[in-house]
């Protein structure tokens, strides 16, 4: 097997991530057991970032996925960047696990991660690729926390704090998906 795809060399360090910002959560209890205006709404709030933070790395986990696929295959500079814009959305769709809906984890993970991204700089809801993919699952322009609600699509548990789902589904879909492509 090419030394790209080998060993997960990602792993760790979306692990440490993924462990640094659920640690975050304990904040926000911090927050709610001092004050009593720190209420559920307010809880949400803030964990809305940090589970919108946690798709944004697990989405550079993927995409770095999509390209040492195009370095085991021989790609590199210009040919590597288009290589991934070609492939990257046809390899989100190749998931072993999809959810009860029968949609990509992995396209969802990176649509929240998208929207987190970019939700600021739009001037409302646009219907992008973005937006298709979170619609498709049943998140739409009212709903108060898409990353929140993301998560307890994706989590079996329906857990938005247990941000370590987030590495096995990556994880369990790189190992498929190499399986599947060599």
């Amino acid at each position: 097997m090419n030394l790209f795809l080998a060993v997960d060399y990602r792993y760790d360090w979306l692990a440490t991530t993924l462990k640094g910002l659920a640690e975050s959560f304990g904040e926000i209890r911090r927050l709610a057991d001092q004050h009593e205006w720190f209420d559920g709404l307010w809880q949400r709030e803030y964990a809305e970032p940090i589970v919108g933070m946690a798709f944004v790395a697990t989405q550079t986990y993927i995409v770095g996925v999509v390209a040492d696929l195009g370095r085991a295959k021989g790609k590199c500079a210009n040919d590597l960047s288009q290589f991934v814009k070609d492939n990257k959305i046809g390899y989100y769709t190749i998931d072993p696990h999809p959810t009860a809906d029968r949609h990509s984890r992995i396209l969802l993970i990176n649509a929240a991660a998208n929207y987190y991204k970019h939700h600021d700089e739009w001037d409302g809801w646009k219907t992008n690729m973005t937006t298709r993919q979170l619609e498709a699952a049943g998140i739409k322009e009212d709903t108060e926390f898409p990353c929140l609600v993301t998560a307890e699509i994706l989590f079996a548990d329906r857990n938005f704090t247990n941000l370590s789902a987030l590495l096995s589904i990556a994880s369990e879909w790189r190992g498929h998906l190499i399986n599947k492509q060599l």
